[in-house]
């Protein structure tokens, strides 16, 4: 009698059949200390690092429908600097921490139209994200408020003017206001109050 005997494949033959059969299935998976497998999943139980000497580190690109990146939870990233909100850049919002700070009430008589300003301005450290007028009649039927018309609002620097002219940081804000109660139909006695607004932060 022929007894034949046959040896099973050793455990690292079977590891490599499976490494192969996944590699070429397009599955891959890679663990600490692996290769990152590009289309597959990957795993690793510490951070792993990317760095260069050269330039930037890593560069997303994928179809513009698609977010070149995903993430698994709403987890705050420190300092994850976005240079776009929604298409806006940081300077269209308003920051946290705003402060309204307002003029004085300038008076307005209804025998005009004379032009009347009124500026409010940022404390010492702030500068003016934004600004405007806010109108109240002194008479109880407010037509002072119905008759007074925003002539011009403006940021304006320290010194009292408009900025944008020389680039200077605006400090404040200057409104401009006409009361055409009179003029407009003779009416007198719609005298009314303007005071200016603005929108400050810290610098």
């Amino acid at each position: 009698m022929n007894i034949r005997t046959s040896r099973g494949l050793g455990t690292g033959s079977v590891v490599a059949g499976i490494a192969l059969a996944v590699g070429i299935g397009g599955v891959g998976y890679a663990a600490t200390g692996g290769n990152f497998i590009l289309g597959g999943a990957n795993s690793a139980n510490r951070t792993s690092t990317l760095t260069s000497t050269a330039g930037s580190a890593l560069s997303l690109t994928a179809p513009s429908t698609t977010a070149p990146l995903a993430v698994s939870n709403s987890v705050k990233v420190s300092r994850f600097n976005a240079d776009l909100v929604d298409g806006l850049d940081s300077s269209a919002f308003q920051r946290k921490g705003a402060i309204v700070r307002v003029s004085a009430p300038t008076f307005t008589p209804s025998e005009g139209p004379i032009n009347r300003q009124a500026r409010a301005n940022c404390s010492a450290g702030e500068h003016a994200v934004g600004g405007g007028g806010h109108i109240t009649a002194l008479t109880t039927d407010r037509l002072g408020e119905y008759y007074t018309f925003l002539v011009h609002s403006a940021p304006i620097t320290a010194s009292g003017e408009p900025t944008g002219i020389d680039g200077t940081q605006a400090v404040g804000w200057l409104v401009e206001v006409t009361n055409t109660a009179n003029a407009l139909t003779g009416q007198t006695g719609r005298n009314s109050e303007v005071r200016a607004y603005v929108v400050c932060e810290k610098n």
